[in-house]
């Protein structure tokens, strides 16, 4: 992960702009890749009973970057990263069995995020539980 610190001010960040990643991205010669990502607890409706889920907007080099494989579908497109692009989810194994019962049709169905509708186009493995165990990655148009 990428931090920041200032020690003059006695600052430690563990977060870095969207800017200063892609300066970041730009100015690599070192590492193979990054990707960014967020966390965020979000309200769920869809599929089984409402609840508030751990998720994480990512950009769509990130599953390449940890060389993970969706378990069904597809992890994200570059031109999902764009604003006003669609909104799309990858859900979690243990979030698609607790859930969706497993449901191995739930590509292309519809998940609200808070208040917000997203396409399910993945389900990765239960061996990738980045940057937590259960989250749901979302892209956010």
């Amino acid at each position: 992960m990428i931090q920041e610190s200032i020690p003059k001010m006695g600052l430690s960040l563990d977060w870095v702009s969207g800017g200063e990643l892609l300066e970041y991205q730009r100015q690599n010669h070192v590492f193979s890749g990054t990707a960014g990502f967020s966390a965020i607890k979000m309200n769920m409706n869809g599929g089984g009973d409402p609840q508030r889920v751990e998720t994480a907007r990512v950009g769509s080099d990130l599953f390449s970057v940890l060389g993970a494989q969706p378990l069904l579908g597809r992890t994200f497109r570059p031109e999902e990263d764009r604003f006003g692009g669609d909104r799309v989810a990858i859900l979690s194994e243990r979030l698609w069995h607790t859930q969706f019962n497993g449901d191995r049709s739930i590509i292309g169905k519809v998940v609200n995020l808070d208040e917000q509708s997203y396409t399910i186009v993945g389900v990765m493995p239960g061996n990738v539980q980045f940057p937590f165990t259960g989250a749901a990655f979302t892209k956010r148009g």
